[in-house]
């Protein structure tokens, strides 16, 4: 999106940051960040620009001999990578695909990590179970690197938002950005983004 967006206005300067931690934009300087999850109150203003399912995966090592899990209650004693920026990293509520049953489970973490990318790193190393973004493990699932554990059971879905500060009138080039993300959620399905 953001070569893209340059492409379309030359002399329009562009600095991207990443980070798996909430930035004060104000603070920083920073006129539109994109988060991921729920967003906590704030004097922010927000464009919702997508949705993901969190999956809990696994290496399939980790089962050789037992079998997967099958109920939720089944994860107890197991290795967990927990994503240590969320403000509960190792408790899940997951639900039946019929909606009728809720189980809450509270994993003891064998190994945390401040960003997705090291705990996804160490899930495929073997390093136990993880709860991570579809869209940072469907083809790791699909190549069979990894597993989707409790298929029948889901986790919640969250947000992907546009978030900057308010004002009365947006920057046009705040404007620019937003327009180009929305083209390319449309064209691409969803994220990640380019």
């Amino acid at each position: 999106v953001a070569v893209a967006l340059r492409q379309r206005h030359p002399a329009l300067k562009i600095e991207l940051t990443a980070a798996d931690r909430v930035i004060d934009l104000l603070k920083e300087g920073i006129d539109v960040a994109i988060r991921a999850g729920r967003l906590a109150d704030s004097s922010l203003q927000a464009t919702r620009i997508g949705s993901f399912s969190e999956w809990l995966v696994a290496s399939p090592q980790l089962f050789d001999g037992v079998g997967p899990p099958t109920r939720p209650q089944d994860l107890a004693g197991l290795p967990f990578v927990a994503l240590s920026v969320l403000a509960q990293p190792a408790t899940w509520t997951f639900t039946s695909q019929t909606g009728r049953s809720r189980r809450t489970v509270r994993f003891e973490p064998a190994l945390s990590a401040n960003t997705s990318h090291a705990v996804r790193s160490a899930v495929l190393a073997g390093g136990g179970l993880a709860v991570l973004p579809d869209y940072a493990v469907k083809a790791d699932v699909a190549s069979g690197r990894l597993a989707k554990v409790l298929p029948g059971w889901s986790l919640p879905e969250s947000g992907i938002y546009a978030v900057f500060p308010a004002a009365r009138h947006r920057p046009r080039k705040v404007r620019a950005f937003l327009e180009a993300l929305r083209m390319h959620v449309e064209r691409s399905g969803g994220l990640p983004l380019p």
